[in-house]
């Protein structure tokens, strides 16, 4: 059996199982979680976030990890070569944690539980450190390519979705930047856009809530 493993038997070909592209779409929901509440939890969370994102978050994050190991049993593509896929799994490995260019490597750094450890004492360096997990977004790019010759899908289209995606997702970041500055000041007591703002509308600036503030960056 060991040897069978080996030799590739095992070994996930990417255009041969539809459990993969199912997985793909899972992999995505995760990487879109990724993109769009990790910044809102950065700017606008301080210390905790509210239990039920801590759970979405714990899920996720198992997707991740699942996702590495799986990673280590999907055959990958052999350019300009006699056979189309590498399916033994030592140079799978070999190939996914070439150091420093492999994919392991920001797989792992996005999933190592820096806060949780306690190798980080400032709140406000774990919220940053936090960040680290957008690199996740990488795989993308690796899912992107597949799907990609997979589907036959025309280039212009691709760059298309390409484009609404990316300047969807930069509006959302920037909003979160506006969104980080306004609760840093409002933490120190400093002022900030968000202080000029509410003596011009005439509120307090500690009465706007969460999604006030996300609005008014936007």
């Amino acid at each position: 059996l060991f040897k069978r493993w080996l030799n590739g038997e095992f070994t996930i070909t990417p255009d041969e199982n539809k459990l993969l592209d199912l997985w793909d779409v899972t992999v995505v929901v995760a990487l879109a979680h990724t993109a769009l509440v990790l910044p809102v939890e950065v700017a606008f969370f301080v210390g905790e976030a509210p239990v039920a994102l801590g759970y979405i978050d714990t899920i996720f994050f198992c997707i991740f990890v699942v996702d590495i190991l799986v990673t280590f049993q999907v055959a990958f593509n052999v350019p300009h070569a006699r056979k189309l896929f590498e399916k033994e799994p030592v140079k799978i490995a070999k190939n996914y944690m070439a150091f420093p260019c492999g994919w392991f490597w920001i797989d792992f750094i996005t999933i190592f539980p820096f806060d949780k450890l306690g190798l980080l004492s400032s709140v406000r360096v774990i919220r940053v450190f936090r960040l680290l997990r957008v690199m996740r977004l990488a795989r993308m790019m690796k899912l992107a390519s597949r799907w990609h010759s997979r589907l036959g899908v025309s280039y212009a289209w691709v760059s298309i979705f390409k484009c609404l995606v990316v300047t969807s997702f930069a509006v959302h970041w920037i909003t979160c930047i506006w969104g980080f500055l306004a609760v840093e000041g409002r933490i120190r007591d400093a002022g900030t856009w968000l202080t000029t703002y509410a003596k011009r509308i005439g509120e307090e600036e500690h009465s706007l809530t969460t999604m006030d503030i996300y609005t008014i960056s936007m």
